[in-house]
C-alpha cells in the first residue's frame, strides 16, 4: 500500500509500523519504507477486494519536525 503526503516527511517515526493502523480485522502494517513523501507500507495479507479499508496514520513529522494530526483515509480495494 503506498501513501503520499503533500511534502517530504521524516523518516523517523514515519518509517514505524505501529504508526499506521488498518481498519480490517486482522490486516496489520508490518514493515514502512519512506522516500520522500512516499510511504510504501507492507500489510500482513493482501487486501480485501470490494470491501472499504480505512487507514490511519499517527505521529508523522515533515522534515521541519512539524506534527501532522492523526491523517485518515478510506478507500475500495
Amino acid at each position: 500500500m503506498q501513501l503520499v503526503f503533500s511534502e517530504a516527511i521524516a523518516n523517523d517515526p514515519a518509517a514505524a509500523p505501529a504508526n499506521y493502523a488498518v481498519s480490517m480485522s486482522g490486516l496489520t502494517v508490518v514493515d514502512a519504507m519512506v522516500t520522500g513523501n512516499l510511504v510504501v507500507l507492507g500489510l500482513s495479507a493482501p487486501l480485501p477486494i470490494r470491501e472499504e479499508v480505512t487507514i490511519t496514520a499517527t505521529f508523522i513529522e515533515d522534515l521541519a519536525g512539524n506534527g501532522l494530526a492523526d491523517a485518515t483515509a478510506s478507500f475500495t480495494y
